[in-house]
């Protein structure tokens, strides 16, 4: 049996896990996964079907939920900061 973990390229947590490749139903399974993370990222639903696509899927900056998360209220409070900085600079 052939399998193989993603794993969030921030926190190293499991994304998604497939124990036997060749098991349709666990590829079903990586994708419903990835749907998840990449949120329509890349402008159509994410479909990994075999190797040569997890050879492309490699090569993406994967982020989990909760990476995503604090990047993106990480980015609102610097912003928030640097308003803050210029109202009282007036």
């Amino acid at each position: 049996m052939v399998g193989f973990i993603v794993k969030c390229n921030h926190c190293s947590s499991t994304i998604s896990s497939i124990d036997d490749v060749k098991d349709h139903q666990n590829w079903d399974q990586l994708n419903a996964d990835l749907s998840k993370v990449t949120n329509g990222f890349f402008g159509e639903e994410v479909e990994v079907k075999d190797f040569e696509d997890m050879e492309g899927l490699s090569r993406i900056h994967l982020l989990c939920r909760n990476c995503q998360d604090e990047n993106f209220i990480s980015t609102i409070k610097v912003t928030w900061n640097n308003l803050k900085s210029k109202m009282t600079a007036k």
